[in-house]
């Protein structure tokens, strides 16, 4: 793999669960790039045919090369002599990604759980609040948009209670258009220099 390539696409290497499900989301759209996530997810069986078993054999292993770059040195342990890219894949997602109902229940806990204590950044709350509500998603337990928007309404400090009262039920039912808002009221206000200045 060149270093251009490898150079291109900077992301957090996985660390262990708590990373797992951004780090996979980041992993796959890097390889879908490189045009390599079927070696990964194991689409692409190895060809018979010599020649192309050759070329399947260098694809994959750079699939692995760009796996193993991206992992931290704890978790490399568990791949490190991983014959092909999707028995590495394999394995970080059997250690790393939640499962049945003890994975929703521990996720949906971190959800309802998580609280923006005064003075915390705002957009980074939103960011895990929305990550959590993802990784349900993943698990076949998606929150609908009502309950996400409520569940983030409730999170927020008591200092938001005049902002939350301003809250019509009905818009609720659009997420994206309740977060936009909560950052607008989040951003402090840029004031324009008078004329007389």
């Amino acid at each position: 793999m060149s270093d251009s390539t490898t150079s291109a696409y900077r992301i957090q290497h996985l660390s262990g669960v708590e990373n797992y499900s951004t780090w996979k989301i980041k992993m796959l759209d890097i390889l879908t790039d490189m045009g390599l996530e079927d070696y990964a997810l194991g689409a692409i069986t190895r060809p018979n045919d010599a020649t192309a078993a050759a070329d399947w054999s260098k694809k994959d292993r750079q699939t692995l090369s760009a796996i193993r770059l991206r992992v931290g040195d704890e978790p490399l342990v568990y791949i490190s002599d991983a014959s092909s890219a999707e028995s590495a894949w394999s394995t970080l997602s059997d250690m790393y990604q939640p499962k049945g109902a003890i994975g929703i229940i521990q996720v949906r806990r971190k959800l309802f759980r998580t609280q923006c204590q005064e003075g915390e950044d705002i957009n980074e709350h939103i960011r895990t609040m929305t990550r959590y509500r993802k990784e349900l998603a993943a698990l076949n337990s998606k929150i609908s948009d009502d309950e996400f928007s409520i569940t983030l309404l409730t999170s927020l400090p008591d200092s938001w209670d005049s902002f939350i009262q301003g809250v019509d039920t009905s818009s609720l039912s659009n997420s994206t258009a309740l977060i936009a808002r909560i950052l607008e009221q989040a951003t402090p206000k840029h004031y324009l220099p008078s004329d007389s200045e």
